[in-house]
This record gives C-alpha cells, structure tokens and sequence, in this order.
C-alpha cells in the first residue's frame, strides 16, 4: 500500500435503489504489504473467487434504473483480511481497519434501506472450484442459508432458499441443495451470520457460483442477466 493508498480505496461501495445488498469478499488477489497475513492460514490464490466482483458489476448492469441493488466489493486478498471469517481470526494488525469499513458499510447501506423498506435482502457472492469430490460442487450453484437461519428454507413467500432454488432451476442452472435438503456444503459464512437478522428485517443467502460458471463470459453473463432478474422479482 503506497503513501496515497487508503483503507476506504480497498472496498468500492455502491449505491442503489432498492433493498438489495450485493457482498463481494473474496475475489482480490491484492496483498498489501503493511498489512500482515491473518491468522486463518493462506489460501491458494488460485481458489479465490474471481470474477465475482465481475459478476456483481454485470448483475447491476443488467437491473433497470430503477431497480437496481447496492454493492460492497472488497479489493483485498483474504490472505490478509478475511472479511467472511470471525474477528480472531480474520485479520492482524491494520487488518482490523479494513474490516471494520467493510462490515460498517453494510451496515450502512441496510439501515438507510431499512428506513424505507420492512426488509432487506443480502445477496453474499462466492466461487468455488467445480470438481468431482462431491455431487454438489457438480452443480452451477451452491445456496447456503446457515440451514434457514439467515432465510427461512421454504414456505409460502419468495424470500426462501426454496423459491430461488426452483427460479435458477427452471432457468437452467443446477443448484445444490433442492428443496428442503440441509445445507452440508457451504452452509453460510460470516456475512450472513452477523448481518441478517430475520425478525430484524434481514434476510440474506449466502450464493456459490462455480469456477466453470465464473471464468466463462458467456455463461457468467447469463447468470448475472438470471440473477438480474430474480432480484428485480423479489425486490418487488
């Protein structure tokens, strides 16, 4: 980080309209030099998660003016600062700066919403390597709602995992977990856990895209136009 270099320069805050939060935390490979590794273990760059920052800039895009969401995009290698982990162990040393202003400005963006809306929704954006270990990490999608903590899995509403499943399924995407399965894999990180609060107003879920999703143009354009527009269909 040179002279002119801000903590604030490392998370790019967007404004929008409607009460719909967008969280990117892991696509930087950035590692700034006053800043120390944290104490959660390096992860192999190559495993962040590119192109979510991407993807979030495409799924704004492709919202009407009107209807478009908000946005937190870190710029920082979660070498150095974890933003989905817990404190103890998501950062060292300045580290804790950059943290904070990542979460305040969520918190942010949800109150000024909260002012004007009864909820909120979090839309917290992650990658993963599509592999054979697994059926789910086969899939396009991985959902994780800390098992209906942060949304409620089914019901008659279309803030549930299940309504969103069923949406990116009829439009073509495989998602992991249907129905009222339980969240084995990627059950939901930090974000969700502190910042969505049901009975609060909150909801929020936690979206893994896969690696053969994210890294093509293609598809991961036609997965932010879907995304596009189920947040436009749930935001109203």
């Amino acid at each position: 980080m040179n002279g002119s270099e801000k903590k604030q320069d490392l998370i790019k805050v967007i404004q929008g309209n409607i009460p719909v939060i967008l969280v990117v935390s892991h696509c930087s490979s950035y590692e700034p030099e006053n800043i120390p590794y944290n104490p959660g273990g390096k992860v192999n760059p190559k495993l962040s998660d590119l192109y979510t920052d991407s993807l979030a800039n495409e799924i704004i895009s492709f919202c009407s003016e009107n209807l478009r969401p908000s946005a937190v995009i870190s710029g920082i290698s979660r070498n150095k600062v974890d933003l989905n982990d817990r404190p103890e162990i998501a950062y060292k040393g300045d580290g804790k700066g950059i943290f904070d202003s990542f979460h305040n400005s969520i918190v942010e963006l949800y109150m000024d919403a909260n002012k004007k809306n009864e909820r909120v929704l979090i839309v917290d954006l992650h990658g993963f390597a599509h592999r054979d270990i697994h059926p789910a990490f086969g899939c396009d999608v991985i959902l994780g709602t800390a098992n209906g903590k942060s949304m409620p899995i089914n019901g008659n509403k279309c803030l549930t995992r299940a309504f969103i499943s069923d949406y990116l399924s009829t439009n073509g995407w495989s998602v992991y977990p249907e129905k009222e399965e339980p969240e084995t894999i990627f059950p939901g990180g930090y974000i969700i856990r502190k910042h969505c609060h049901i009975e609060e107003g909150r909801t929020g879920i936690q979206v893994e895209i896969s690696s053969r999703v994210r890294k093509s143009n293609t598809k991961r354009l036609m997965f932010a136009n879907t995304l596009a527009n189920l947040i436009q269909i749930l935001s109203q």
